[in-house]
């Protein structure tokens, strides 16, 4: 399998200046739009995708302002695969935070190599532990490759919320006893 790192922005400028200082790799770099491109100019880039689209559930394709992914974007996704999918190179992507696009990407490029969903999304979760998939890009690969992610992705997220929920709860009781 090609080893697909998923990281955040400012982690994976650090990675480059360190590790691939003088090694050639592959990046997906996802940003908001009108953003800047943290590795664009790096000499060691063999290939490279930019995808720009704020990491909202729902918004205005036709405006800057909410630009969510769109099939397009996912389109763009999936000729990048296929231009890469021979290469040696590893594979950077990050998004601002490594959270949500960069991981929803992420499992995509996981599942083309293994063609498991459990496993695609076991090697995720073990790749970015903190991964929370955007659900509009899962949705585009369930769409387009007939897989069932949305609902293993939506229990990863209710698990996470549930569990942010009851530490503030814990936080304000400790808060209010102590007040």
């Amino acid at each position: 399998m090609k080893n697909i790192i998923i990281k955040s922005k400012s982690e994976i400028v650090e990675l480059i200046n360190k590790k691939y200082e003088n090694r050639l790799f592959d990046a997906i770099s996802i940003g908001d739009p009108d953003e800047d491109e943290p590795i664009k100019d790096y000499k060691k880039l063999s290939n490279y995708l930019r995808l720009e689209f704020f990491d909202m559930e729902s918004g205005d394709p036709e405006s800057n302002l909410y630009r969510i992914p769109e099939k397009e974007d996912f389109e763009k996704v999936i000729s990048f695969y296929e231009k890469i999918k021979n290469s040696n190179n590893d594979l950077l992507i990050h998004c601002k935070a490594g959270i949500s696009r960069s991981t929803a990407v992420g499992l995509f490029m996981i599942y083309k190599e293994l063609i498991s969903e459990k496993k695609s999304i076991d090697t995720l979760l073990y790749i970015r532990p903190k991964a929370l998939p955007n659900r509009n890009i899962i949705k585009f690969i369930d769409e387009k490759f007939k897989t069932n992610f949305l609902e293993e992705i939506n229990k990863i997220h209710d698990r996470r919320l549930g569990a942010l929920e009851k530490s503030i709860l814990e936080k304000l009781k400790n808060y209010k006893r102590n007040s």
